[in-house]
């Protein structure tokens, strides 16, 4: 039952959040900028990730023999 409460005050805060940015376009954009750049960020990560695993693999191959 507490765990409930705690959940209606998230919403409502999660509420008067969501409202406050409807209210500040700029504000909004904004958020929508940065949430685009991290997503971008994010796949940049990814694809070095993926590099530095086949980099570290052929590498392992040439160590190996």
């Amino acid at each position: 039952m507490v765990d409930f409460i705690k959940m209606l005050f998230w919403r409502k805060d999660l509420d008067s959040s969501a409202k406050w940015f409807d209210k500040n376009q700029p504000a909004q954009d904004r958020f929508w900028e940065l949430e685009d750049w991290c997503e971008e960020l994010e796949e940049r990560i990814i694809k070095l990730e993926h590099t530095i695993n086949e980099l570290n693999n052929l590498n392992n191959k040439i160590n190996s023999k």
